[in-house]
């Protein structure tokens, strides 16, 4: 298994949410809705915050192949995109 990192990032209202949900229908595809907090490489040199990143993926396919989830922001009590498949 061949495993890629991509992280998309844009401005609130810019069509990430849809980049979720298309990218989510796609065979071997997970894309997280906004899986980290934005304050947790604040101060950090750009290494430590690209091994933090490198390390939270990691974390995330790990849990997803034991667990079957994976962490993903939810927006009053519910998961964006629910209904589609944005996790």
């Amino acid at each position: 298994m061949r495993k890629r990192n991509v992280v998309l990032t844009g401005l609130p209202r810019g069509g990430t949410t849809l980049a979720c949900h298309l990218l989510n229908k796609l065979p071997d595809t997970v894309a997280l809705h906004e899986p980290i907090s934005p304050g947790k490489f604040v101060g950090l040199e750009d290494e430590a915050v690209l091994d933090g990143v490198e390390q939270f993926f990691g974390r995330m396919r790990r849990m997803i192949r034991r667990r079957g989830v994976a962490f993903s922001k939810p927006i009053k009590g519910r998961i964006t995109g629910q209904g589609g498949t944005c996790r």
